[in-house]
């Protein structure tokens, strides 16, 4: 399986500027953050994601997701009601950091404190 996966610059650009305003414990809480948003809508990605990711944030899947990798593959996969090869998988897992990045951003910039925000995404997306 993929060790490492590599977002886009575009969501690069989007984490950096979440990382330096929220103080979150890490880049990989904000990425788990924007799978589950993007796994709220149900909406299915499909297909090979072309990304322009030359200078993308790089993070190894167990960084990543560390102790809840199982958990993480177990929503995923549940999301498309199939089992996945594994190329499949981390194809899915960047798709849904991509969607969930936009999401994620569109909220954080309509926002003015990391409190605001949290309320606001619990409050938006049950």
């Amino acid at each position: 399986m993929v060790q490492r996966i590599k977002i886009s610059n575009k969501a690069t650009d989007y984490l950096d500027k979440m990382q330096n305003k929220l103080h979150l414990s890490s880049k990989a809480a904000i990425l788990r953050i924007c799978i589950s948003l993007s796994l709220n809508d149900s909406t299915l990605l499909n297909g090979t994601f072309l990304y322009d990711n030359n200078n993308g944030f790089d993070i190894s899947l167990d960084t990543l997701f560390g102790d809840y990798s199982v958990f993480f593959e177990g929503l995923i996969k549940n999301h498309y009601k199939k089992e996945m090869t594994d190329k499949e998988y981390v194809e899915q897992v960047i798709g849904h950091i991509e969607r969930g990045i936009v999401i994620l951003y569109g909220e954080f910039a309509t926002t003015n404190t990391t409190h605001e925000l949290i309320k606001r995404l619990v409050d938006d997306y049950r």
